[in-house]
């Protein structure tokens, strides 16, 4: 049971990171007051996000929800993310807005896989989430066009105006 918990830690670790998402931590550990608490994914600069992962066959169960819950208002992150590989109980949706958490199920976790990836998997969930466990984490090419389109940019032009600066000194003079 830990191995299949293991793995979907390692996937949302990595789909975070595929989303954009900084300084993604896996199995951290807080202590605050005394309390000790082991969250499964965190990710933010700042104020952390903390994301709890439940690789079950049937629904999470509520208490599980609730177990969550405590350590959240315990420890007071900013964001609040349960995520499952299957579905949760009706009283886990009922109550996600009063507790400000995000949940995530099987269906929206694939769409946010897809979402990474350039090319559309014919994998199922269990299959992508069991893939991930084995292999170190590679960025995806949709992320790193991204990171490319930001930031490469950005470098790629300074580097261009400092080279040619002889040129460009002289026409903004001449501007003011």
């Amino acid at each position: 049971m830990k191995k299949k918990g293991d793995s979907l830690e390692i996937f949302v670790e990595h789909l975070f990171r595929d989303l954009g998402k900084r300084k993604v931590r896996r199995n951290k550990q807080y202590k605050k007051k005394g309390y000790r608490a082991q969250i499964d994914v965190v990710f933010g600069l700042c104020q952390p996000t903390f994301v709890e992962c439940k690789h079950y066959a049937s629904h999470v169960p509520y208490s599980e929800f609730m177990k969550f819950v405590g350590v959240c208002n315990r420890l007071k992150p900013s964001k609040r993310i349960m995520v499952t590989t299957s579905d949760f109980e009706g009283r886990c949706y009922h109550d996600s807005q009063k507790y400000g958490i995000t949940l995530i199920n099987g269906n929206e976790l694939q769409r946010l896989h897809r979402k990474t990836k350039l090319l559309k998997p014919k994998k199922t969930l269990n299959q992508l989430v069991k893939d991930h466990g084995k292999y170190p984490y590679k960025q995806s090419l949709k992320r790193r066009a991204t990171n490319y389109s930001k930031y490469g940019l950005i470098f790629a032009g300074a580097v261009f105006a400092y080279e040619h600066k002889d040129q460009w000194i002289p026409f903004i003079e001449n501007l003011f």
